[in-house]
């Protein structure tokens, strides 16, 4: 939180700032790569980031797989992974922007 704190110092009012963090619900990237000291949830980002004076414009999944691993991923296999609150994108993506 000092890091945003900083940063918002550094921007003027209206200034964006783009946030990425691994997904937290992704066992591969996460769980067996855990370089963040602090894992954080989509929610709990989000809150942080409006808790220093930022206005959240969006909250985005991102991965880099190829369209028809993503789709095979998405259509067939998805369910059961979210009934066990697994997501296999690789990371999260914030947009915001400061308010002023």
């Amino acid at each position: 939180m000092t890091m945003l704190s900083r940063l918002n110092e550094l921007l003027v009012d209206g200034g964006r700032l783009v946030i990425s963090a691994p997904n937290i619900f992704n066992p591969s990237r996460f769980w067996f790569k855990a370089t963040h000291k602090v894992a954080y949830s989509y929610e709990e980002l989000g809150g942080i980031v409006l808790g220093q004076s930022f206005d959240v414009s969006g909250i985005y999944r991102t991965s880099n797989d190829s369209f028809l691993k993503y789709f095979w991923r998405l259509t067939l296999i998805c369910f059961p992974p979210r009934i066990l609150y697994k997501d296999f994108v690789k990371s999260i993506l914030i947009t915001t922007c400061k308010r002023g």
